[in-house]
């Protein structure tokens, strides 16, 4: 890691939801990618022992408050701000083990490197062709989101979804995010975006999800409306 990352403090952020299967080997990764960094699992009131195995494997465990994983994000951010001293980096990643965390050093220091630069994105899809989303719906329904988050932002971003992404603390500190559910990561682009702060993008590895997958078709209307309250104002 560069001398410009050396000492600093990184916090893995890791919503989980009964991922007893995953979240293990996503926080293992995370420690042999980071191993200076600060791991907080936010649990969701796991009932299969998520909480169990992120304390065995040297996590900091939360239980959440909330509901949703943007209820966890915040939660987490929260937490994280009470801490002294708090952290530069910020890591976030879902506890499926869907996402490549040995990706997360190269992220940081992009991120590092360009002080212009608040965010840096996991992408999962600048490698796939038009003919790859028309055999799952729920890569169709990326797509559609992808660009409705073009159309509505202006900002060409291959994977605005992703799960996997590296944030500059200073750039989400004092956000009063809304989201509950999975229209976090639209948020946290819009609002990074209004701050004026770049967002980048990494091509990474896409891994297929371990456990059950609680994304839901209906979700992403919640994600769609998320993105035109952000356009059109609070009263969408």
């Amino acid at each position: 890691m560069s001398k410009c990352l050396a000492g600093a403090e990184i916090a893995v952020v890791i919503p989980a939801l009964n991922e007893y299967d995953g979240v293990g080997l996503t926080i293992g990764e995370a420690l042999r990618s980071l191993p200076s960094s600060r791991v907080v699992v936010i649990d969701g009131r796991s009932r299969d022992g998520t909480a169990e195995v992120a304390t065995k494997w040297g996590a900091a465990v939360l239980s959440q408050n909330g509901r949703g994983k943007g209820s966890a994000l915040r939660e987490g951010l929260e937490y994280l701000s009470e801490i002294s001293p708090g952290p530069s980096w910020l890591v976030f990643c879902d506890a499926d083990y869907s996402y490549p965390l040995g990706s997360s050093p190269t992220m940081l220091e992009l991120l590092a490197g360009d002080p212009s630069v608040g965010m840096v994105v996991g992408d999962r899809f600048s490698r796939f062709g038009l003919w790859n989303y028309f055999g799952d719906r729920y890569l169709f329904g990326n797509l559609v989101l992808r660009w409705m988050h073009r159309l509505l932002n202006g900002v060409r971003l291959e994977d605005p979804l992703s799960g996997l992404r590296v944030l500059r603390y200073e750039a989400v500190k004092g956000l009063e995010l809304e989201s509950e559910g999975f229209d976090i990561e639209a948020e946290l682009n819009c609002h990074l975006l209004a701050r004026g702060w770049r967002i980048l993008e990494v091509p990474i590895a896409r891994r297929k999800r371990i456990g059950r997958k609680k994304l839901k078709v209906k979700d992403g209307f919640t994600i769609l409306r998320r993105m035109l309250k952000h356009r059109f104002g609070r009263g969408v």
